[in-house]
Order: structure tokens, then sequence, then C-alpha cells
């Protein structure tokens, strides 16, 4: 078959295309009910079966190999939970949510859902996520945020999962105040253990709830912007709209600040 935009399933030798095509056997527990993603029809689910089959198979809208409804009939679908999407449009792109029972649990910028995907997917397990206007309230929160009202993320509801010291870690995140920053080295002070500067900014890279648990807000002690996996031009964009100064807010990238 031809490789996927990002991925493959060598097993499978067929095109998704081919009117006769089934799904062999050994991958059929694996896939569930075909979507579109956050802007389609129906449903999206991430089969258990490790990253190998994950990636393999639709998550449509996040730039996987789509499978059409037809090649879906009759086949088993692995048991799932169910969790609420949604999708938000803002200056710096569209921001995708995963919610359960009203309690915020991923969320994602345009380009890195795969990484979503596959973190709920570990999280969860087999997970379908069905489209929502506004899970909990959360999109109306986050375009107030962007649109000026910065307390708003504070109303948010949280539950990112992680290790006991990630969840310090991003416990910790959402305790500096907006319209300041932090250092790695600091960050790592305020949660107890000083000498832990390296797995604190592992931690802050892995957060899987940006924006609303915000990792943006951690800088270098020189006052560098340092990495975010949103990317640079992301972060500078939060920071300025959230009235922060720093010498890496001085460097031009593609967003502006909003006013």
């Amino acid at each position: 078959m031809p490789r996927c935009s990002r991925f493959c399933a060598p097993a499978w030798s067929r095109t998704a295309s081919q009117s006769d095509q089934v799904l062999p056997p050994a991958f059929a527990a694996t896939v569930a009910s075909l979507i579109r993603g956050f802007g389609g029809f129906g449903k999206w689910v991430f089969p258990r079966t490790g990253p190998g089959n994950l990636e393999c198979y639709n998550i449509g809208g996040v730039g996987f190999r789509r499978i059409r409804r037809e090649e879906m009939s009759g086949l088993p679908v692995t048991p799932s939970i169910t969790l609420e999407a949604a999708r938000v449009d803002t200056p710096i792109g569209p921001f995708f949510l995963a919610v359960r029972e009203g309690t915020l649990v991923a969320a994602s910028f345009d380009g890195r859902e795969d990484g979503m995907a596959r973190a709920l997917e570990r999280r969860f397990g087999p997970v379908s996520l069905e489209k929502h206007p506004d899970p909990g309230g959360i999109v109306a929160r986050l375009r107030a945020y962007f649109k000026g009202d910065l307390p708003a993320l504070d109303a948010i509801k949280s539950d990112p999962g992680g290790t006991p010291f990630q969840q310090r870690v991003w416990a910790a995140l959402r305790r500096i105040p907006v319209g300041t920053t932090l250092s790695y080295s600091a960050l790592a002070r305020d949660i107890g253990d000083p000498d832990a500067v390296r797995a604190v900014g592992t931690a802050n890279g892995s957060n899987p709830v940006p924006v609303v648990i915000p990792c943006h807000r951690v800088i270098g002690a020189d006052g560098s912007l340092t990495g975010y996996g949103g990317g640079l031009e992301r972060k500078r964009w939060l920071l300025v709209h959230e009235g922060v100064q720093t010498q890496g807010l001085q460097v031009r990238l593609p967003f502006d600040a909003a006013r």
C-alpha cells in the first residue's frame, strides 16, 4: 500500500480505496468507526493495540490515512470510553480539546494532534472522541482568554494525568500568575526539588494541556524563550498577550501580538 501521510501499515498490502478491500482479521479488533476528525461526522477511535497499530488507522482530520465507512461494516469494535472533542480557532492557529466530564484532559495546537492522540490512547486505552460545540464551557473560556480576559483560564478545570512528579510540576505551572514568568530552576525550587531542573524541564515540555496549564510562562534564567512544543512563535505571542516583558520577546516572529 502507499505510505500514509505520516506512518504506514506494512502488514496491509492493498489500498483503502479498493472497493473489495477487507481488513485482515488480525487488524479487525483494532479498528473502530470512521470519522473525519473535528470537522466531520460521527466519531473516531484510538484503538488500543500499541502505537504501531494506532498510527496506521484513521484519525480523520489529524493527518492519518482515512478508512472509508464501508470498510468498517461488520467489524468488531474495541470497547472504548468517550471524550468530548472541540476545536477553538485562535489568533495563533486552531486549538484542539479533549474533555472528560467537564474537565480538560488534553489539548493541542494545529500540527501536533497526532501526539495528543497517542497520549490519550496510552492514558485511557481505546478512546472515542465525539464532537461537541463547547464541552464544559471550556471553548467559551478559551475564547474569552484570547480576546483579552486573561483570568478566564483560571476557571478551566484540568486533569492532565501523568506521574506524581509530573503532576507536581504541572500543578506548580498553574500557580504562576498571568503576566509573569518563572525560570526552570525557580520552578524546581517551587516544587521542593531544586536539583531536578532537567527533570522539571522534561515535565514542562510534556505538558498535555498547553495554555491552560501555562508551560509557556517558563523561560530561561537569562530571559530567553528556550523551547515550546507549540513553537516559539506561539510562546512569544502568548507571553506578549499576557503582558510579559523580557528580552526574548524582542525577536520578530510570525504572529502579531493581540492588543
